[in-house]
C-alpha cells in the first residue's frame, strides 16, 4: 500500500517537475534528465527509510526522537545562516550567467549549474 501511495505522489505534477521543467527550458534536455535523475534519488532514500520504517522506531523512543530534532534543528539553521551570509545580487548572477555561456566547457558549467 505504501508503495502505491509514493507512487501516485511521484507521478503527480508539482515542485520537482517546476524544477525539471525550468532546467530543461533554461539549460537543455541533458541537465533536466539529470535534474531528474537527482530527484529520483533523493526520492528513492525517502522511499527507503519510509519502508524500512525509521519512523515507527523514532516514535517508538524518545531519544531518537530528539536526536532527529536537533539534527533537523540544526540543519535548518544552517541553511538560514547560508542564506544570511550570501550576498548575491542580479546584475552579479547576471554577470556570472554571460562569462559561463562565453567559456569553453559550457557544457560541463551548464550540467554544474543543474545541481
Amino acid at each position: 500500500m505504501l508503495t502505491i501511495i509514493h507512487l501516485l505522489a511521484v507521478m503527480s505534477p508539482g515542485p520537482d517537475f517546476a524544477i525539471v521543467l525550468r532546467q530543461s527550458i533554461s539549460f537543455g534536455r541533458k541537465t533536466a534528465i539529470i535534474t531528474s535523475l537527482g530527484i529520483g534519488a533523493g526520492i528513492s532514500v525517502h522511499v527507503l527509510y519510509t519502508l524500512l520504517g525509521v519512523g515507527i522506531l523514532i516514535s517508538q523512543s524518545n531519544s531518537l526522537m530528539m536526536v532527529a530534532k536537533i539534527l533537523g534543528a540544526a540543519y535548518i539553521t544552517y541553511l538560514a545562516v547560508n542564506l544570511l551570509r550570501s550576498k548575491a545580487k542580479p546584475n552579479q548572477i547576471n554577470h556570472h550567467l554571460s562569462h559561463l555561456i562565453t567559456t569553453k566547457n559550457i557544457r560541463r558549467k551548464r550540467l554544474w549549474l543543474a545541481l
